[in-house]
């Protein structure tokens, strides 16, 4: 998915679609895999550059954050966001309904990707279909089938 990812990004920022923004959640069950996505990164670093905005929410377990290394690694991918730009937000999993800790990402306002857990290093293929419908107010209907809820660590 990071390729797609860095596609869509370069694809708004030269088509200067309106709005210059993206918004996203991130399942973040690696926090450490997503600092060497560089590419990605720049990208976004890019369209921040030439005016846009980027608001990104990464949601974690509450037992993944009590764990150090997940904890440091975690804070690290924060201030790399931070540090290019992005406005970057924390979301407890445990405290959200299901249909809340969805990892998704809204290019300008008729693109969107959606994946049912974050992509790991090893990741070769798409997630599940998923369809969506931009209307003309900006607005979509998306549904994705095959679907997995994963139950919280104990």
């Amino acid at each position: 998915m990071p390729r797609l990812s860095v596609m869509l990004v370069k694809t708004v920022v030269e088509a200067q679609s309106e709005p210059q923004r993206i918004l996203a959640a991130d399942l973040t069950t690696n926090p450490a895999l997503l600092t060497r996505r560089r590419e990605y990164l720049t990208a976004n670093r890019q369209m921040i550059e030439s005016g846009g905005r980027i608001n990104r929410l990464f949601i974690a377990w509450r037992d993944d954050l009590a764990r150090e290394e997940y904890a440091r690694d975690l804070l690290a991918l924060i201030n790399q966001h931070r540090q290019i730009g992005v406005t970057a937000g924390l979301a407890i999993r445990d405290r959200l309904r299901p249909e809340e800790a969805v990892d998704y990402i809204v290019f300008a306002a008729a693109a969107a990707l959606v994946e049912e857990e974050q992509g790991d290093a090893t990741t070769t293929t798409a997630a599940p279909p998923c369809t969506s419908r931009a209307s003309n107010a900006g607005r979509s209907d998306s549904r994705m089938s095959g679907a997995t809820a994963r139950t919280p660590p104990p």
